[in-house]
């Protein structure tokens, strides 16, 4: 059973296998990319966990609870930046309207 206070993102029992996997993607992407596209166990961890499988989920969740916090916030507040994505934030009135 995953604490309270980690369900958040892929973490959640709120959502259906299909949308976990999405998730965990999202977040192994944003670890790529913050390793550099080095090997890392939460990389791997991220992939194994798309099988659904609970242990493999709490893996994942426990080699991202490894991380230094300083990287782990920055990974966290990137999946936060990357799953709160709304189009169009950010432009004017006239940039959505085609105009700017």
């Amino acid at each position: 059973m995953i604490d309270r206070s980690d369900q958040w993102g892929p973490f959640s029992p709120a959502i259906s296998h299909p949308e976990r996997v999405a998730r965990l993607r999202a977040l192994r992407a944003i670890v790529q990319m913050s390793n550099k596209h080095r090997p890392s166990p939460l990389a791997d961890a991220l992939c194994l966990a798309e099988v659904g499988d609970d242990a493999e989920l709490q893996t994942a969740l426990i080699e991202l609870n490894r991380l230094p916090a300083k990287w782990r916030r920055g990974i966290e507040c990137s999946y936060i930046h990357v799953q709160s994505y709304k189009p169009g934030r950010g432009k004017t009135p006239m940039q959505l309207e085609g105009a700017g």
